[in-house]
């Protein structure tokens, strides 16, 4: 739930393709926090107006912005993840007015995904630019939903299946891209 003007909305998540591109999501981030210094959260209350706290699917924020049970400084990106019934009722009606408050509250990267279609848009300056490739301004950060270079044109966004091994790969996770100058 999210706490707008007074009011509780419900927010749509826990469907399985939502949960899956989340987590590929945080995963993405959480193989880059040390190199990118920064802090990948899922669903973190953020008091962005005194009448409003949102919840963006995933949050990065800087490691310099103090830890807090409720965040009150901006995130450097938030990104949300279209349900189904975001798609059914009209993606703009309910996200353009987080996409508002985002921008509003001084977040500089918003990103929205389709957890159906792995399609994705850049709605930083309330336009929303389809984007394979997303970069957090003036910052190293980056996120790719599809490797363009490779003939299947594989999602990166894919969920985990566990390696042969058992263990979690960002390969396994369908993650492709650089980091350091070196193939993930």
């Amino acid at each position: 739930m999210e706490y707008v003007d007074g009011e509780l909305e419900e927010r749509n998540v826990g469907e399985f393709a939502h949960s899956m591109i989340q987590r590929a999501i945080l995963f993405w981030f959480y193989l880059h926090e040390k190199e990118w210094r920064i802090r990948a959260i899922q669903e973190q209350r953020t008091l962005v107006d005194v009448t409003k706290v949102r919840l963006p699917d995933v949050s990065v924020f800087s490691r310099k912005i103090p830890i807090e049970q409720i965040f009150t400084r901006p995130q450097l990106i938030a990104i949300e993840i279209l349900s189904p019934e975001d798609r059914d009722r009209g993606r703009h009606y309910r996200i353009a007015k987080k996409i508002n408050d985002y921008m509003k509250f001084g977040v500089l990267n918003i990103w929205v995904v389709d957890s159906n279609t792995r399609e994705g848009w850049d709605c930083s300056n309330g336009d929303w630019v389809r984007k394979e490739r997303f970069e957090a301004a003036n910052t190293p950060m980056y996120m790719t939903l599809t490797e363009s270079s490779q003939p299947s044109t594989k999602t990166v966004l894919e969920p985990c299946t566990d390696a042969s091994d058992g263990k979690k790969t960002p390969e396994s996770c369908g993650l492709r891209g650089r980091a350091s100058g070196r193939a993930l």
